[in-house]
């Protein structure tokens, strides 16, 4: 207070207009950012089934992608899901029901919201098969029994219980049942070089349960795709129903010759 070094002078009305325009500056950014963070917004739509149903009681979730917070509605009676409290920004979303493929995708979700209709897309059959091949003496004999065609393996059926469509949602999922099942032979020309390995088949089992549109996806040697596509083409379903209706499905084989 006694030095004689400071100014004591009033603050002019300049330096006043020039502390006022920098808090100022510093000040709106920060509120600005404040509200939109906190600012709600919604996203909604509708659920439905390949056929056109609307589906009621499928999970779906928003994940965003920045602060990882995560929300989860469920869809109504009448297929109608909302989010009416989230943040806007980008989402990771997945739409789940039994029975059906998970559909992920990404969002962005606005101040105003968003309105968007999801569409499930049927489940696929997937399959594991191993086929052991013992190499010895006796087997690598010509036209030794070790290394049959196809094996029949029979597997005990329930009785399927009866269809009922409700009529007025959808999601309906009746799923298949193996009625034939035949396990893939080892072809004879391989056992000298033993060669094993994995084989992935894919295929459709069609609305009447019989396999077709087979095709080898990979294979350690083509012979071993080819007893794999002769056994799988050989299997046969109780159909698929989506509300009752028999649809086709994809079938996914994977076949491990080991020894």
């Amino acid at each position: 207070m006694l030095s004689t070094r400071i100014g004591r002078s009033p603050i002019t009305t300049r330096t006043r207009a020039v502390v006022a325009a920098v808090a100022f500056a510093f000040v709106v950014p920060l509120a600005g950012f404040v509200v939109h963070a906190q600012t709600p917004a919604g996203f909604s739509g509708s659920v439905f089934d390949p056929a056109g149903r609307v589906v009621a009681n499928a999970r779906v979730t928003l994940s965003n992608t920045q602060t990882q917070a995560r929300h989860e509605v469920r869809s109504d009676a009448a297929g109608h899901f909302a989010f009416t409290d989230v943040a806007a920004g980008d989402y990771a979303m997945e739409l789940q029901l039994p029975g059906f493929m998970t559909v992920k995708s990404t969002v962005t979700i606005t101040g105003g919201g968003m309105q968007q209709d999801l569409h499930l897309a049927l489940g696929s059959i997937r399959e594991t098969v191993v086929v052991r091949v013992p190499f010895d003496a006796q087997a690598g004999a010509a036209g030794g029994a070790q290394f049959p065609g196809p094996v029949r393996v029979i597997r005990p059926q329930a009785q399927a219980a009866p269809c009922s469509d409700p009529g007025t949602t959808g999601g309906h999922i009746v799923p298949p049942r193996k009625l034939s099942d035949w396990k893939p032979g080892y072809p004879d020309n391989l056992r000298a070089d033993k060669i094993v390995g994995e084989v992935t088949v894919e295929g459709v089992v069609a609305a009447d349960g019989v396999v077709r549109d087979l095709h080898v996806v990979s294979a350690p040697h083509a012979d071993l795709g080819k007893a794999v596509v002769d056994a799988v083409s050989r299997w046969a379903f109780s159909a698929t129903l989506l509300n009752c209706q028999p649809v086709d499905v994809k079938i996914t084989v994977i076949a491990r010759f080991e020894y």
